[in-house]
């Protein structure tokens, strides 16, 4: 489930002009980061909690997505700003239509309730 996820997350970017770099070669606590006028993402695959990953990237696209400016590190919920929280609602509006097509056959959110 957890890949067939993040394989739609990264088709995603792709199909938004968004490039990405999965890494393994950073620390469990390292951050994955965005570098907006680059439009590229770099996802930390060794992160110390592996569910938050699909989050993790939706949340990285969000802030390419959201045009926000410079370099932007995955933040834990304790210091989260505008930014971050705008990143978080691009993430989640990426991220639940391709959880739900690929997992419960709902082509519109409006059906979910």
């Amino acid at each position: 489930m957890m890949t067939s996820l993040i394989n739609g997350l990264l088709r995603f970017a792709f199909d938004h002009d968004v490039g990405y770099v999965l890494t393994r070669d950073l620390q469990p606590t390292t951050p994955s980061m965005a570098d907006c006028e680059s439009r590229i993402i770099v996802i930390n695959l060794d992160w110390h909690n592996p569910k938050e990953l699909p989050l993790m990237i939706a949340h990285e696209i969000g802030h390419v997505l959201n045009d926000d400016s410079g370099v932007l590190y995955y933040a834990t919920p304790a210091s989260h700003s505008n930014i971050e929280d705008n990143a978080d609602n691009a993430g989640l509006r990426i991220l639940l239509p391709i959880y739900f097509k690929n997992f419960y056959s709902c082509e519109n959110l409006e059906d979910i309730n």
